[in-house]
């Protein structure tokens, strides 16, 4: 999944949160929306400050680990919490911090490996 998808599928994911949301807005649903716009915002710009090297990662990622990189994409672009993601795969929630510590620290070094190459 290249940069622009990820971004489009976390977009759609938050504003799905807002489906319930009545026409006209609490301000406490306005608060909820504007801090989801700057996740959003946030999630956007460090693709973009990658230069791409977090999108090949995490395709790379992908090839290896498909399930870590499932959990990746549920947690940092949908924002998910540990037990959010265990119930979406069906997994337990120490296996989604087992495989979330495993993927942060091979992103990690896949990308300092980038930054010094």
């Amino acid at each position: 999944m290249n940069s622009n998808a990820r971004i489009l599928s976390f977009l759609v994911l938050t504003l799905a949160g807002w489906t319930g949301c009545s026409s006209k807005p609490s301000a406490n649903e306005g608060k909820k929306a504007a801090a989801a716009l700057d996740r959003i915002q946030g999630k956007a710009q460090v693709l973009i400050e990658s230069g791409g090297a977090l999108d090949a990662a995490l395709d790379r990622l992908a090839k290896m680990d498909a399930r870590q990189a499932q959990i990746v994409e549920l947690r940092f672009f949908a924002g998910l919490n540990v037990e959010e993601t265990a119930e979406v795969m069906g997994i337990s929630a120490r296996t989604v911090k087992r495989e979330w510590r495993s993927a942060k620290a091979w992103l990690s070094r896949e990308l300092a490996a980038v930054k010094s190459g």
